[in-house]
C-alpha cells in the first residue's frame, strides 16, 4: 500500500537543474537527487520522480512530498540518506530506501 502511494506521486515533465547525486541503498534501490533550486529537490527512484520541498530537520537536509494520507521524506546527512513514508502524525510507517550512500 505504502509503495503504491509512492508510485502515485509522480511529477511529470519537470525540468531538472544542477548536478544529480546518485545513492546506492541497502535494499538494492538506486536513488538520484537533483537540487532544482533552494526551495525544491527532485528525487528519482526507479521510474518514479518526486518534487520535494524542504522541511525542518534536526541535522542534515530533509525534504518531503505529500502522497495523499502519507508524506514521503528524503533525509540526507553527510554522504548518506534515507527515504521513508510517514503518517499525518509524523511517525515513520515504512522504509522505502534505507542506508543509502552517495556513489
Amino acid at each position: 500500500m505504502v509503495r503504491t502511494c509512492l508510485w502515485a506521486v509522480v511529477s511529470a515533465g519537470s525540468v531538472w537543474a544542477d548536478t544529480p547525486t546518485g545513492y546506492a541503498c541497502s535494499m538494492g534501490q538506486s536513488v538520484t537527487v537533483t537540487p532544482a533550486d533552494q526551495n525544491a529537490l527532485h528525487l528519482e527512484i526507479g521510474d518514479v520522480r518526486l518534487e520535494m520541498s524542504p522541511v525542518p530537520a534536526a541535522s542534515g537536509a530533509k525534504y518531503a512530498a505529500n502522497a495523499g494520507a502519507l508524506t514521503i521524506v528524503w533525509w540526507s546527512r553527510g554522504t548518506g540518506g534515507v527515504l521513508y513514508a510517514e503518517n499525518s502524525e509524523g511517525r515513520q510507517v515504512a522504509g522505502l530506501a534505507e542506508e543509502c550512500e552517495a556513489r
